[in-house]
């Protein structure tokens, strides 16, 4: 395992990038149905993206992230008792973004065939807990 207060480090940064997420997520879900069809959704498709199906799964630093965990579901099994808060952390942050983005889903059709902005044929909700509990697993 790495030096401790290199782990102790990204452990912290990891929750304080979910922590943000989380928060975008929970303010873009506090917007009205129509404000969020005419001011957040057009930011997610194209012109103002250059591909179709937006995902936060393009982005570098989930794609990071996620190839992180993968790496370190193990160590994170076996992680000394001195790193156990910023694992809590972690945990809680995971599920506080988690819950926000099922939230922001439920609330603007996602629960619907057509709510998904990646999968316009799927039900984002059904697709997003398959993700969640795939990542619960690596952490």
């Amino acid at each position: 395992m790495k030096n401790l207060n290199q782990v102790k480090l990204e452990l912290e940064t990891a929750s304080n990038l979910m922590i943000g997420a989380g928060a975008v997520m929970k303010l873009a879900g506090s917007y009205s149905r129509k404000e969020y069809q005419e001011q957040i959704l057009p930011t997610m498709k194209p012109p103002n993206l250059k591909i179709d199906g937006f995902s936060g799964l393009m982005s570098w630093d989930h794609a990071y992230l996620v190839t992180l965990w993968k790496q370190n579901k193990k160590n994170f099994q076996n992680l000394p008792l001195s790193l156990q808060p910023q694992y809590e952390k972690l945990l809680l942050a995971y599920k506080m973004m988690a819950s926000s983005h099922r939230k922001i889903c439920s609330k603007f059709g996602g629960g619907e065939v057509g709510g998904s902005v990646k999968h316009p044929t799927k039900n984002a909700l059904l697709a997003l807990e398959k993700i969640v509990q795939a990542r619960w697993q690596m952490i």
